[in-house]
């Protein structure tokens, strides 16, 4: 379904695969797949067709890339292979900081357009504001330029110059030279609400996060008592859309509030051992274990 020029159909009842790529054709017997060295075998025949059908032109990791998830996907929902540029993507968000511009752009009208710049950064203090339409960077021109490949141009390592021009509706055409810095992603985000009650809020689990909460607590408690509660009194912990990140970080998080229990387990092939992770008492926050929700979150 990803490669444009294939196409397949198969038959339940004759378990029959058929290939098709232009004028090249190849059927394929299913027959019961009953480990995955049957689905290795079914896969690399398929592989093997698409690679000597297929125009030369066409980039044959992709295609690697989908084949791996599929097969994946007959395991569960979660498991999946990420490609090189998705993983330095993951890597750099869940690191927390990258070399940059420090701005949020998306393709708006088939523009590339600047949604939001971060405030006191680079970008902030060179003027570009949401709207603003990256028409250049250095002497390339972004029509047609991927996402993906805009965002690769625009960061890099501290110190240097990176030269865009821009527009918008309101002047002519404008070039701007910028230093990158230092970009840092938060993971952890928090408020007072009042009347004792904190707001946590996690959107990935990064390097720092679990220091990023123990700051929050800090700062959270230091407010309650301000406002003669003595301690906080309770907390809101938000995981909405968290995707999830660095394992070790979410099981020193969830330690943090549980004083008991297994946290996470990790269990390979049939046979081979279950290893579970379980919260300790040591280090729990006293204050808050009794009252946090827990609810069902991938991580």
């Amino acid at each position: 379904r990803q490669v444009p020029q294939f196409l397949y159909r198969y038959s339940t009842e004759t378990r029959l695969l058929e290939l098709v790529v232009g004028e090249h054709e190849k059927a394929v017997q299913i027959a019961s797949l009953e480990s995955i060295v049957d689905l290795t075998s079914v896969v690399a025949e398929v592989a093997e067709f698409l690679d000597g059908s297929l125009p030369s032109e066409i980039e044959r990791p992709p295609i690697e890339y989908a084949l791996m998830n599929g097969m994946l996907h007959t395991l569960d929902p979660h498991s999946l292979y990420i490609d090189p540029e998705s993983y330095r993507e993951m890597s750099i968000q869940n690191k927390g900081h990258f070399g940059g511009l420090g701005i949020t752009i998306g393709i708006r009208e088939e523009r590339l357009t600047i949604l939001y710049p971060l405030k006191d950064t680079p970008a902030w203090r060179a003027g570009l504001k949401a709207g603003d339409q990256i028409d250049k960077i250095g002497s390339a021109s972004t029509v047609n330029m991927s996402l993906q490949e805009a965002v690769s141009m625009l960061r890099g390592p501290e110190g240097t110059d990176v030269t865009i021009t821009v527009s918008d509706n309101d002047g002519p055409d404008r070039e701007v030279t910028i230093t990158r810095a230092r970009i840092d992603v938060p993971s952890v985000e928090w408020a007072y609400a009042g009347d004792g009650i904190g707001l946590i809020e996690v959107s990935h689990f990064a390097q720092h996060t679990y220091d990023n909460i123990e700051d929050a607590l800090d700062e959270l408690g230091t407010k309650a008592m301000a406002e003669g509660h003595g301690r906080l009194q309770g907390l809101i912990f938000d995981l909405r859309q968290n995707p999830g990140g660095y394992l070790q970080q979410a099981i020193e998080v969830a330690d943090k509030f549980l004083d008991g229990g297994v946290i996470v387990s990790t269990e390979g092939l049939a046979g081979s051992a279950r290893e579970d992770t379980n919260a300790r008492r040591f280090g729990t926050e006293d204050d808050l274990h009794n009252y946090v929700d827990q609810p069902d979150t991938d991580t």
